[in-house]
């Protein structure tokens, strides 16, 4: 965890999950990553670092095999990708400032497996 960008606290992924949907070729996840902090302060947020492929299957209904080398971030709220889209599926990036970490330790993102599945602008470069 860091404030005006020096460490405050560590933090560990405590659960990653996904729920799946579409078509071939227009996949799109929902990830939900859960965290446990050390210092949850409310002008704190989290530098991420993770691989998306270990993440646990909540419900998939897609259709074919996902594209980790077409696959894009989609817009959000709560997280702001670093890393290209092209490192799919090792993915960095930081979450928002002044969340309650303590009271709501979840950060909410959704990909797509190809920019047609994507609605708006992917958030990776």
């Amino acid at each position: 965890m860091t404030a005006q960008d020096a460490p405050v606290g560590t933090c560990a992924i405590t659960d990653m999950r996904y729920d799946g949907r579409g078509g071939t070729n227009k996949h799109t996840r929902d990830y939900s990553l859960t965290f446990t902090v050390s210092a949850p302060a409310a002008t704190s947020y989290i530098t991420v670092s993770t691989d998306l492929s270990t993440a646990t299957v909540g419900t998939d209904s897609s259709v074919g095999p996902w594209n980790w080398t077409t696959a894009v971030t989609g817009s959000g709220t709560q997280f702001t990708p670093t890393s290209a889209c092209a490192a799919l599926p090792l993915l960095t990036g930081r979450t928002i400032a002044g969340w309650d970490w303590s009271g709501s330790p979840e950060v909410s993102l959704s990909l797509a497996d190809s920019r047609s599945a994507q609605t708006g602008r992917p958030t990776c470069s």
